[in-house]
């Protein structure tokens, strides 16, 4: 978790969020290949790269839940390689999402909540990340009682992917449930369509930075880019987010995920948008070090 650093002057010409206000940003996933050299150092294993991320980011999410639940070891060695204040924020198995109106969700996610609660308070929010063909008509009926079923002890957020669902009266139904509309900017740079409808639907924004993920690949679904670099920069368009989370006075609480189809490389969209709103990533980065430099097995980060 981080805040604004207390500084009277204003950010990017807009005033700050309320001091209470925690923010939690990172990227889409932390374990990628693309970025060793780069934002991981060459020598650093791979199962180091999570401690030295959370040493950056306060908050990551995880993507890969989506096609593959996590094991119970898997999910207690995440815990043990983060500092207290880190958070997790996973991505829903696509059998609940996207198999909806066959089989059990239910069942599915009571048994995936299940592991995952080993995270403890780590664990931020658990992503429903719903397709575009899951539309208002004929699934809002479904998805009405889905929200019934969810546990209230669990923060949810719920991104929708067609325009069916742009109406207030679906942004009511989340709120009595109190899920998080998720908040993606998916277009072209300089697109606003991602404004179009910012529904808030309780006391935490979950926001996606993800770009145009249909332009990343060619027609057998290999990638077209190596993700090392900013390729994309969207200047204007991190600035309106930064404007536009400055004045959520109101919540608890900002996630804030960066995607490398965004930009080209994930972990700077993360830190040019942290700079803008004035969030103390480097000072996070030396306290988080400063504590590994006194554990020994620690020591491949500091040669």
């Amino acid at each position: 978790m981080i805040r604004p650093e207390d500084n009277p002057d204003k950010t990017q010409g807009q005033e700050k969020s309320s001091p209470r206000t925690d923010f939690y940003i990172g990227t889409c996933s932390w374990s990628v290949e693309d970025w060793r050299g780069v934002f991981y150092p060459d020598h650093l294993a791979h199962s180091q790269w999570l401690t030295y991320y959370a040493g950056k980011f306060p908050a990551v999410e995880v993507d890969s839940t989506f096609y593959h639940a996590p094991s119970e070891s898997m999910v207690k060695g995440w815990y043990d390689r983060t500092p207290d204040d880190f958070r997790f924020c996973l991505k829903a198995p696509r059998q609940i999402t996207h198999e909806f109106g066959m089989g059990e969700p239910e069942a599915e996610l009571k048994v995936f909540l299940e592991v995952i609660s080993h995270l403890k308070k780590k664990l931020g929010m658990v992503l429903l990340s719903f397709p575009p063909a899951f539309h208002a008509h004929p699934h809002g009926k479904w998805l009405h009682l889905f929200l019934q079923e969810l546990p209230t002890e669990i923060k949810f957020a719920i991104e929708f992917r067609d325009d069916s669902w742009d109406a207030p009266r679906f942004d009511e139904l989340l709120r009595k449930h109190g899920v998080t509309r998720v908040w993606s900017d998916k277009g072209a740079p300089g697109n606003l369509r991602a404004f179009h409808h910012l529904g808030q639907t309780s006391r935490s924004a979950y926001v996606r930075l993800l770009g145009e993920t249909s332009a990343q690949f060619d027609a057998a679904g290999h990638p077209l880019h190596v993700y090392s670099s900013l390729m994309w920069p969207r200047q204007n368009d991190l600035d309106a987010w930064a404007a536009r989370l400055g004045y959520m006075e109101e919540l608890d609480e900002i996630y804030i995920f960066a995607s490398n189809y965004y930009e080209g490389l994930a972990t700077e969209t993360a830190e040019r948008l942290a700079e803008r709103m004035k969030l103390p990533i480097e000072q996070r980065a030396q306290d988080w070090h400063r504590h590994l430099s006194s554990d020994a097995s620690q020591r491949d980060f500091f040669e």
